[in-house]
């Protein structure tokens, strides 16, 4: 657990190793399933922390499809909701009135993103049967 919180919070020196990053946390999340959320989160934080944003949404999207408790939806979703917030306070850097626009679509879109994940219920998780 310690390496694969290692390799979120400094993911340009994971990279170094002879093993993918990618790789080995899904790895973990494959094998460790009672910590899978958290798992999913470090996963989606590698992503943030390299700067591609598009892939860190896929993979906190994916781990919302792939629930298997309650529990990792607690974790997983507070971990995108503060995502998707942080990705709505980016400041604007750039100068080019054009650019302005498209960002103002951006930051609809991003709230529109935040929107929907607000909307998630409790009835979209599967629930896990007992045998």
């Amino acid at each position: 657990m310690e390496l694969c919180e290692f390799m979120a919070k400094y993911p340009s020196r994971a990279r170094k190793l002879a093993v993918k990053p990618e790789e080995l946390l899904r790895h973990a999340i494959r094998h460790y399933s009672e910590q899978s959320g958290k798992l999913w989160v470090f996963l989606g934080d590698y992503y943030t922390r390299l700067g591609e944003f598009s892939k860190a949404r896929e993979v906190f999207e994916e781990a919302l499809a792939s629930l298997t408790s309650v529990r990792d939806f607690g974790v997983i979703f507070n971990a995108y909701l503060k995502y998707e917030e942080a990705m709505l306070e980016v400041p604007d850097q750039s100068d080019d009135e054009d650019a302005r626009g498209e960002d103002s679509d951006s930051e609809e879109s991003l709230a529109d993103q935040v929107d929907a994940l607000l909307d998630f219920t409790f009835r979209d998780i599967p629930e896990k049967q007992e045998q």
